[in-house]
Order: C-alpha cells, then structure tokens, then sequence
C-alpha cells in the first residue's frame, strides 16, 4: 500500500510557519507594550529588523504618509549587507511614482510580487519605480490605526526573485 502525503506535509509546513508566525507577533506585540515613550523609534527598528530576517529579505522599510503632501516618509529601515547598492531615492516616495502601489495600500490591500512584471499594464510608473531601484520582489503590508491607513511595512529582495506564501502576506 502506498499513501500520497503531499497535502498532509504541506499542512504540517504551513501549520509550523503559522506558529512561527504568531510566536513572532508575540514578541513583538510585548516590545512595543514594554516600550517607554523615548524609546519607541529603537523598538520599530529592533522589531523591522526581526520581520526582515524571519521573512528572509535584503530590505525593509516602515513607510508613514504625509497628510501635508502626497508622499510617503521613511521612519525606519533595515538592510542585510552593507554592500548592497545605494537606496537613498527610497527616502520619500511620492505618490506620482507609485500610483497603484499607494492606492492598494489605502484601500488596505497587501501587495506581493515576486517580480515587478507582476504588476498590471496599467502599472507602468510603479514598474519603472521598482526596476530604477533593481527591486527584484516585494511585499507591501499596509499599516492601520484607529481604521485609517497610516502608512506601510515594505520588505524587499535585490538580488533575487521570490514569490510570498499566504502567511507571509497575511502577516
């Protein structure tokens, strides 16, 4: 007798990455409630720098919205090597370069794609923003308060391509 296990192992795989998941957001969910006022900026960074290793990534940014201007600001970012190209233009986006990405964050849709051909036709100022900068992949998480969208968590890979699980985006 032989027995096909496919779809029992990929159960099990995706149950084990789900726990990591949730243990993740545990600790960091406890960072951020042990976090004094004056040291909130350094939890953000700690807590980007884990999300960005657990995810496997080159990048990672924590992006916040102007209300007085239609760009998006960086407040924090992480890097795996030193030696990785120059990113300073990732500084500020602004929301003429990014078009589809920036609405499908305010309407609080994740966006993953393991390479910018991934993006619609109609996506062609996104495409050319993501290839200026050699982004290879990317997953864009959208961050909320109070139900009004804030800003985003964007995880990137330079060097090569990858496509994101359903618990990478649902993270």
């Amino acid at each position: 007798l032989t027995e096909d296990i496919t779809e029992r192992v990929a159960f099990t795989e995706n149950e084990a990455r789900f726990k990591a998941v949730e243990a993740m957001l545990s600790r960091i969910s406890g960072r951020f409630v042990e976090a004094w006022p004056g040291t909130v900026d350094a939890a953000i960074s700690d807590v980007l720098g884990e999300i960005c290793q657990f995810a496997d990534v080159e990048r990672g940014r924590v992006y916040l919205f102007d209300r007085s201007r239609p760009i998006m600001r960086e407040i924090s970012r992480w890097q795996a090597d030193a030696d990785l190209p120059s990113d300073e233009g990732l500084r500020a986006v602004p929301r003429a370069d990014t078009p589809y990405l920036t609405d499908s964050i305010l309407s609080g849709g994740s966006v993953s794609l393991a390479s910018p051909d991934q993006l619609p036709e109609s996506a062609d100022a996104d495409r050319a923003f993501l290839r200026k900068r050699r982004i290879e992949s990317c997953l864009i998480v959208p961050l909320a308060s109070a139900a009004q969208r804030i800003g985003a968590l964007v995880l990137t890979t330079l060097s090569y391509g990858r496509s994101w699980a359903d618990g990478d985006v649902s993270m």
